[in-house]
């Protein structure tokens, strides 16, 4: 007598958490589960059939915003989804050289380049425009192994792009580019304006700052619209160049 019985028909979704992602199109998703049917004839929409463990699934598949999200039912007709999604660390684009400026390259070309939001885990979760001159991090890389909903760029390397953003920002500089390239894995190219930096991927942080100290304190200082990079893979030999 419990199966199809539309008194216990889930009919409301209570969604909480969303910032970003549509409730709508959650909705949407879910529906798309309740059309479906136990061995041919029981609807998942029947209280006592709803998987939610699946619909957990079918949502993390679907919305790869999500972090983070609980799926309850509440007797005898409400499906309660509390989410927690992604927050924007960056962008991360597949491009072989880095966009510095508008002018770099044609509008129409800059539209091509495939970018997206990745979280502070490096995974990719969202489409995103490339837009020149934000403050936000983009990471420019040539690597066949990034994509929506994927694990795009190695945690260690976002930590050490946090450090060195932090490093640079002591001294007034916003690296807001990191370039990786698969001519050069072992090193960084951070980009602040039209100068760049060359760093060693494994380089020690601290280390590093006892390295830039006199460099942006005193070498450097008053030239640096002048330069063209800095390279800081040989520790206190460390070599410049000037346009």
């Amino acid at each position: 007598w419990l199966i199809n019985d539309q008194k216990f028909f889930i009919d409301t979704i209570l969604i909480s958490g969303t910032e970003r992602l549509s409730e709508d199109a959650i909705r949407t998703n879910i529906y798309g589960y309740f059309k479906e049917e136990l061995f041919g004839f029981i609807s998942r929409q029947e209280y006592f059939f709803t998987d939610t463990s699946v619909i957990s699934q079918k949502l993390i598949s679907a919305f790869p915003g999500i972090y983070h999200l609980s799926v309850t039912k509440q007797f005898p007709k409400k499906l309660s989804i509390r989410i927690e999604e992604r927050k924007i660390w960056g962008i991360i684009c597949i491009s072989k050289t880095p966009i510095l400026s508008e002018e770099a390259a044609a509008p129409e070309d800059i539209k091509k380049i495939p970018c997206w939001y990745i979280d502070n885990q490096g995974f990719a979760f969202e489409d995103a425009p490339l837009f020149v001159g934000s403050l936000t991090k983009k990471i420019f890389t040539d690597s066949n192994d990034v994509g929506l909903g994927r694990n795009s760029i190695a945690l260690a390397t976002i930590q050490s792009y946090d450090a060195l953003f932090a490093l640079y920002q002591q001294y007034g500089f916003l690296p807001s580019i990191l370039h990786l390239s698969s001519e050069f894995p072992r090193d960084i190219h951070l980009y602040v304006n039209k100068w760049y930096s060359i760093i060693d991927q494994n380089a020690d942080s601290a280390k590093l700052a006892n390295i830039i100290k006199p460099l942006f304190e005193r070498e450097l200082t008053g030239i640096f619209d002048t330069l063209q990079y800095i390279d800081l893979r040989f520790g206190n030999k460390v070599f410049y160049k000037f346009k």
